[in-house]
């Protein structure tokens, strides 16, 4: 019997962690734990069955509305930065790593917008099927239907318009009061990526919002939907359960959600916890863990507290950390605390400290020791193992100053992971780092290479890749879920070639090394757009290379806008809206002398993205001026070269470093250097230069802007170089641009004394873009027509090449972006015609097939290019190509920005998306144009989706099924006069008055309601005898009361709790590598 409750032990704490489990996915861009890393899907990441609640002490106090701790030296906030740290870094490496990760305070930085969306709200949640509203919920009642082990016959979507296209969380309110309930529920998210699939066990966690992950949406485009379509046996008559949605972080009183402390966050989000932060912290580590002490899962847990510190001598400085004093004298303060941890939890709690302080030390902070403590989560945490982190003190400038860094928190953020999963594994396989020398090289005949380098970790022996995945995406922002790929070597780099693109098509790209410890974080960003052999051009024209090379330096005022590496984006899709094609590359590729030999002299212009740097940094080294120079130097009518250098001092850094350096900036840009400082955000173009009107950039810390340009550069001209744009709206004399065109030597080129990534305006930037390259390109646009663009939706899994990947599952890959399931086909069908809202409750197998096929086509979003597409392109790009041949200053004058249409767009465009199409191809749902109107939607003559409104229904059926009812309705009550007759025949004798019903209240900490109903309602969970509380009671009166006019019948809670009432027995679960996984299919075992 102990081994019994051992091994249902550690079912319970993997149905923790697999709360909410990703379907199918090899791992996860979108911060949810990675399942998988290779592509056979057999091995398991070492964290996995692993859970862990991160607690970044301090934030601000939504009742003082006041920062718990300012004592950062220069107003610095280090208790912000602490939750910056774990958003950033450590709570990606834990979740790459395959744990469950659990925390104290907010998961994202600011968000323009943030929505609860209820299921009682017709505008926000779209119901199909037969769901019915019951019991308490977020806003009202929650609704329920029955699950289905064949089709899907029941939808509920969240929907509704965000305030800004952005990256949101997405969290999903649990009610898991019984074990009536799906422990696989279907849950599918809809961003700029595709569809990402999820399961969630909705037998756990009562009343709270628990992470769905993290996705780019545009304004129109969320949409979530919870599926009563069942895929594991135990759940046969089981419930699905939807209450409420919650995407973004909002603000309060104008701080960033993210800003707040674990109290203020956790009460808001509906936990009942401690007025204290720090005692807070330790009451949600225990609903959590929701009491398992009865077994051993309290081993597969960590809690991890991280804190600061300020004395009055600033000389102190280094980490320090700590775990509980535990009836033991601490030498740190000299006070001896309560034993409160039995023997096997102190050990643990120690050894937990000492890992984490073993890491620490390694990143090269200065070694304080650590030692034992009483502080309120150490002795409030009697559940799991827990230490308690003070990484720096902030009252030491040269503390604060790594703090900052982008550096010192990258470091500080791995070895925080590194510390947790050598606690959980002496051995562990510790995560590659971020790869670098990412680059792309198009290869023709719709292929582009994808290129990058693994550096190793000199820390540690277990780091190397033994995979690799790569992320795609169309626009940028929105990511598939990735392919794990076999990369070969290619000039020193690691290399796979991306198949079956699309000409003109721009594609971004990720990619992270795998191996068994779980998935690295991906840091740059990679973009191509696909040439077109059929008009001569193989390799294309431009070469993208991001040089933002310097570090941020955090402040006291961060936000999204920050942290963000993508800056390859706003290039790469202006420079296509202006024509051209172009490969992409990051700056260290400039010392890979094969590279510079065998691809550089190829391209025509370089596009040098500098960013944001400070005034000391060169951003053109020595290999890299050695390897421009020369490029330059081979300039001729054939090869003519074109360099556009956009930047904040990068003219004031190649004057400060002088010799070659001052040269280059003379010689190549034709500029020189004025001030570091123009001090004017808002340039207009001198006379001759083709821009028309004014072009803004960044200057303030703005929710949803780039980052704010801290001192654009004020330049002048040098030889041939003259001034194409002027700061000022309207006047002024001060150099924004200088250009400069040799038609004899074949080289141009453009300086931009502010980073172009910072243009707030995407009309803007194109304008300025295709001015920019019309003054220096010396040939016409390569791809100037606006080709179909195809949806991130559809996942390199479409490729022939990629292994372990049935047809199957392709195509449910294509149709849904999501890892698939190959191994029932109803799952198939259902899952393809559910990703093209096509309802499936009805159809027959046949025409669910038939439906499916179809969908296939409009959900890829034209993915996969038919013959006869791809030839309409060819031609078109043919045409353009013959019309084109015009000279080259009529070409470059009269070019103008072009958009790559989205593929349900008619008659031109004013963007990229489908919301901004002149007409749609098929229908108009809403702002989007889309391929079939959605679930509960139809489409009227004019080919509008509109609701489907009550009169539609069929009257005769309605009808019919009125006449039915009332002949039952007579049957049942001839049934009951029956009945009734029969019991007056035959009293029954010593006949008692029944008991009066008691509200029944539970002592599990996660149920957070009462009434009579939950007696029926949670007949499994009943503990015995209610402990009542008074906040508990009080909830429980409020519960009952407002529940009292909804109050259902007995009947119907009977129906509603079948399972519970039957006391059907679960089936096992699999097991796999010696963790048992109750909320994974089969088909991802």
């Amino acid at each position: 019997m102990a081994n019994l409750t051992l091994l249902w032990g550690g079912i319970v704490v993997v149905l923790l962690m697999a709360c909410l489990a990703p379907q199918g996915t090899l791992g996860d861009i979108h911060n949810l734990p990675t399942l998988w890393t290779n592509a056979a899907k057999t091995t398991r990441p070492q964290l996995a069955g692993r859970s862990v609640v991160l607690a970044p002490d301090g934030g601000r106090n939504a009742i003082s509305n006041a920062y718990e701790y300012s004592m950062g030296l220069n107003s610095q906030l280090p208790d912000v930065y602490h939750n910056e740290i774990m958003i950033r870094y450590t709570q990606e490496y834990l979740a790459n790593a395959g744990a469950t990760v659990f925390m104290t305070r907010e998961r994202w930085f600011g968000t323009s917008d943030e929505q609860i969306l209820d299921d009682q709200s017709p505008a926000n949640c779209i119901k199909t099927g037969g769901w019915t509203s019951y019991g308490i919920g977020f806003l009202g009642y929650h609704s329920y239907v029955f699950g289905d082990l064949n089709a899907e016959t029941a939808v509920a979507a969240f929907v509704t318009t965000l305030a800004a296209d952005g990256y949101y969380p997405v969290y999903i309110r649990g009610l898991g009061d019984g074990q009536n309930r799906a422990s696989r529920t279907l849950i599918r998210i809809f961003h700029s990526g595709g569809t990402t699939t999820l399961y969630m066990n909705q037998n756990m966690y009562s009343r709270q919002w628990m992470y769905a992950g993290r996705y780019y949406f545009t304004k129109t485009g969320f949409r979530v939907e919870v599926s009563n379509k069942l895929d594991f046996a135990v759940d046969a008559g089981r419930c699905v359960i939807v209450d409420a949605v919650r995407v973004g972080c909002g603000s309060l009183g104008g701080y960033p959600r993210f800003h707040y402390g674990t109290s203020s966050f956790l009460t808001y989000m509906n936990y009942t916890v401690s007025t204290s932060s720090a005692t807070a912290m330790a009451d949600f580590s225990k609903q959590m863990i929701q009491g398992d002490l009865e077994t051993a899962n309290w081993q597969n847990w960590a809690l991890f507290y991280l804190v600061s510190t300020a004395t009055g001598d600033s000389s102190i400085r280094g980490t320090q950390d700590f775990s509980y004093s535990n009836g033991r004298t601490s030498s740190y303060t000299g006070i001896t605390s309560t034993a409160i941890y039995n023997s096997s939890l102190q050990a643990a709690s120690d050894s937990f400290c000492d890992a984490i302080h073993a890491a620490a030390v390694s990143t090269g902070l200065v070694d304080k020791a650590k030692d034992l403590h009483q502080w309120p989560p150490l002795d409030s945490s009697s559940r799991m193992p827990t230490m308690m982190a003070i990484p720096y003190y902030a009252s030491n400038n040269a503390d604060m100053l790594l703090a900052q860094s982008e550096a010192g928190r990258e470091n500080l953020g791995r070895a925080y992971y590194k510390g947790i999963a050598k606690y959980f594994s002496s051995t562990a396989t510790i995560i590659p780092l971020p790869v670098n020398y990412l680059h792309t090289i198009n290869q023709g005949g719709n292929v582009v290479r994808v290129c990058w380098r693994q550096p190793d970790d000199t820390q540690e022996s277990t780091d190397a890749a033994t995979a690799f995945k790569i992320y795609r995406s169309t626009d940028g922002r929105g990511w598939d879920d990735g392919v794990i790929v076999a990369a070969f070597t290619y000039l020193n780099s690691l290399c796979y070639d991306v198949t079956s693109l699309t000409v003109g098509q721009v594609y971004f790209f990720k990619v992270a090394g795998l191996n068994a410890g779980g998935e690295a974080l991906t840091k740059w960003t990679a973009a191509a757009r696909v040439t077109d052999p059929a008009v001569g051009v193989t390799r294309p024209p431009i070469v993208i290379v991001d040089c933002f090379v310097e570090g941020f330096v955090h402040t006291s005022t961060n936000i999204e806008g920050r942290y963000t590496r993508e800056y390859v984006v706003e290039h790469a899709l202006s420079i296509a809206g202006a024509g051209y094609s172009f490969d992409s590359a990051s700056a260290d590729i400039f010392s890979e002398s094969q590279w510079v030999t065998t691809h550089l002299a190829m391209y025509k212009a370089v596009v040098w993205a500098s960013g944001d740097t400070a005034a000391n940094i060169n951003v053109f080294p020595a290999v890299a001026q050695t390897a421009i120079n020369s490029w330059i130097a081979g300039a001729s009518s054939a090869s003519p070269r074109s360099l556009f250098v956009s930047g904040s001092n990068v003219a004031a850094g190649l004057s400060a470093a002088g010799s070659t350096s001052l040269t280059f900036l003379n010689s190549q840009l034709k500029s020189t250097f004025v001030n570091a400082n123009a001090n004017t955000f808002v340039v207009r173009p001198n006379a001759g230069f083709t821009m028309s009107g004014t072009v803004g950039f960044n200057s303030i810390v703005v929710l949803g802007n780039p980052y704010a340009v801290s001192s654009p550069d004020q330049i002048g001209t040098a030889g041939t170089g003259t001034a194409a744009l002027y700061y000022g709206p309207s006047s002024g004399t001060n150099v924004a641009g200088v250009s400069s065109r040799s038609t004899a030597g074949y080289y141009a080129s453009f300086l931009l004394g502010f980073p172009f990534e910072t243009i707030n305006s995407r009309d803007e930037r194109d304008k300025l873009m295709a001015s920019i390259l019309s003054t220096i390109m010396f040939a016409a646009p390569d791809l100037p027509l606006a080709l179909p663009s195809v949806s991130s939706a559809a996942s390199m899994a479409t490729q022939a090449s990629v292994a372990s990947r049935s047809s199957a599952s392709i195509a449910t890959t294509v149709s849904a972006s999501v890892a698939s399931i190959a191994s029932i086909a109803s799952t198939v069908s259902a899952t393809v015609a559910s990703a093209s809202s096509a309802s499936v409750a009805s159809e027959s197998s046949a025409s669910v097939a038939s439906e499916s096929s179809a969908s296939i086509a409009s959900a890829s979003s034209a993915s996969i290019a038919s013959a006869s597409s791809a030839s309409e392109a060819s031609e078109a790009s043919r045409a353009s190509a013959s019309a084109s041949v015009a000279s080259e200053a009529s070409a470059s004058a009269t070019q103008t920005p072009q958009y790559s249409c989205h593929v349900e767009c008619q008659g031109g465009c004013t963007g990229p998306a489908d919301t901004e199409c002149v007409s749609c191809v098929h229908f108009k749902f809403g702002a989007r144009c889309v391929a079939s109107c959605p679930i509960d939607y139809a489409s009227k003559a004019d080919h509008v989706c509109a609701p489907v409104p009550n009169d539609s229904l069929p009257i005769g059926a309605i009808a019919g099924g009125a006449g039915g009812g009332v002949v039952l309705l007579l049957l049942l009550l001839l049934i009951l006069l029956l009945v009734v007759r029969r019991r007056r025949s035959k009293p029954a004798p010593n006949a008692e008055a029944p008991a009066p019903q008691s509200t029944m209240l539970f002592a599990n900490p996660l149920l957070d309601h009462g009434a009579e109903m939950d007696g029926v309602y949670d007949t499994l969970n009943a503990p015995g005898p209610a402990r009542i509380s008074s906040p508990d009671y009080e909830k429980a009166m409020l519960a009952a009361e407002y529940e009292a006019p909804h109050h259902p019948g007995q009947e119907q809670e009977s129906t509603y709790d079948t399972l519970g009432a039957s006391g059907m027995a679960p089936l096992p679960p699999p097991t796999v590598s010696g963790i048992t996984y109750a909320s994974i299919s089969a088909a991802d075992n």
